[in-house]
């Protein structure tokens, strides 16, 4: 249709105030992906000068938990994330298998104990 499109130069493009947007029509497995692959979270957030330990903890009826942490004193800043209940646990016991990973993970003695107090935190909301 000619009166949907517009003339530049010789050139011809489709008006932009006739462009019709189909979102009102969302296809039946695109929903079916959402409704599998989306959960309610709750969250527990720290921030302190050193780094950023953003938690999301699965409101679905299992217990399933993820922690970003970011480290604010390199630049750019560095991220990483932890979901490993057992390690996690083990990491607040001082187990002798997670102490490695912990220490290459969190280099000085101070962020060592924020990440230890978040867990210990963590631990007496219920969540580890």
């Amino acid at each position: 249709m000619k009166q949907d499109r517009i003339q530049i130069n010789g050139v011809w493009y489709v008006r932009d105030d006739k462009v019709k947007d189909n979102y009102n029509e969302i296809p039946k497995d695109i929903i079916e992906e959402i409704d599998d692959q989306t959960w309610k979270y709750k969250g527990v957030f720290y921030e302190g000068n050193l780094m950023v330990l953003d938690t999301s903890i699965s409101d679905d009826g299992d217990l399933i938990m993820s922690i970003k942490y970011i480290d604010k004193t390199v630049e750019p800043w560095a991220e990483d994330s932890f979901d490993n209940d057992n390690w996690l646990r083990g990491v607040l016991e001082n187990n002798p298998e997670s102490i490695p990973d912990f220490e290459d993970a969190f280099e000085t003695h101070e962020k060592r104990l924020l990440f230890k107090a978040y867990l210990l935190k963590l631990k007496n909301m219920g969540y580890l």
